[in-house]
């Protein structure tokens, strides 16, 4: 499992100690509940707030959560987006990019023979977050599909498709 070194690994930033989990559910989700846990837990699976009140690193957290951070934050497996540097005056932009590509890669299948969607397991952790800003998981996906007959497939057929995950490759990427 991942996950202990997500919250073992600690980085000192402004004087505040931060986990990686920390970074990723407390300051770039909004302070939010990690969505699983890979071991179930007898508590409910979206765990503790990252930060409770009156944490004084709640001051660093964003405003509005923009899933498409989850094309971009990279965990060092296989399953995960390809490491890139961003920088605040192209954020934007840099994540539509992200989005762009994490969409058109082997993570994201759309069959329309088989009338579902194969996606990566990313998208079912955090399927609450593509659905309180995008509305779900095909609308976000249509912003970015670039490949035609697979657009005009899931517009006419959004409501209705299946959506099944892949297996998460957690082992490292060599690239």
């Amino acid at each position: 499992e991942a996950g202990p070194f997500f919250r073992r690994v600690r980085y000192v930033v402004g004087g505040h100690v931060f986990s990686l989990d920390d970074i990723e559910h407390g300051l770039l989700r909004g302070n939010r509940r990690g969505p699983y846990r890979l071991r179930r837990q007898l508590r409910a699976p979206w765990g503790r707030l990252p930060f409770p009140t009156p944490d004084p690193r709640l001051a660093f957290r964003v405003e509005k959560l923009d899933p498409r951070i989850h094309c971009a934050l990279v965990c060092g497996s296989r399953s995960c987006p390809p490491i890139e540097a961003y920088r605040r005056e192209t954020i934007d932009e840099e994540l539509d990019t992200a989005a762009a590509h994490f969409v058109n890669s082997p993570e994201v299948e759309v069959r329309p023979q088989e009338q579902c969607l194969v996606l990566s397991r990313i998208f079912s952790w955090y399927r609450r977050d593509f659905e309180e800003t995008y509305g779900g998981l095909p609308a976000f996906l249509l912003r970015y599909l670039l490949d035609p007959a697979a657009r005009g497939y899931l517009a006419a057929a959004a409501g209705r498709v299946r959506i099944r995950f892949k297996p998460y490759d957690w082992s490292l990427n060599a690239a």
